[in-house]
């Protein structure tokens, strides 16, 4: 619960941003995406069920590029000083 509790903290702001990103179209579609191999999604592997089965969904919409998952990572593990250290990686490496 004081996870959940943190989450509502600043308002409603996040959760109306990320409701009109799911629901709303988007000015391109996923598969006209041409990074490749520069562009990875990431995701927990403990993360909440949706996100686990829509990650590689959204990977195999953008052509060649790759699906990461964090053994042991909830929804929140890009905070943690390691995780966040390989994405930044692997961002600085691919541009």
């Amino acid at each position: 619960l004081p996870a959940k509790a943190h989450a509502w903290k600043s308002g409603v702001d996040g959760w109306l941003c990320d409701w009109a990103l799911e629901r709303l179209p988007w000015s391109f579609s996923l598969e006209s995406i041409t990074l490749g191999p520069r562009l990875t999604v990431w995701v927990g592997g403990e993360d909440v069920e949706a996100i686990k089965i829509g990650a590689p969904f959204l990977q195999q919409l953008v052509p060649g590029s790759k699906l990461r998952v964090v053994e042991g990572g909830n929804h929140g593990f890009k905070s943690e000083p390691e995780h966040l250290a390989a994405i930044l990686k692997e961002l600085i490496e691919n541009f």
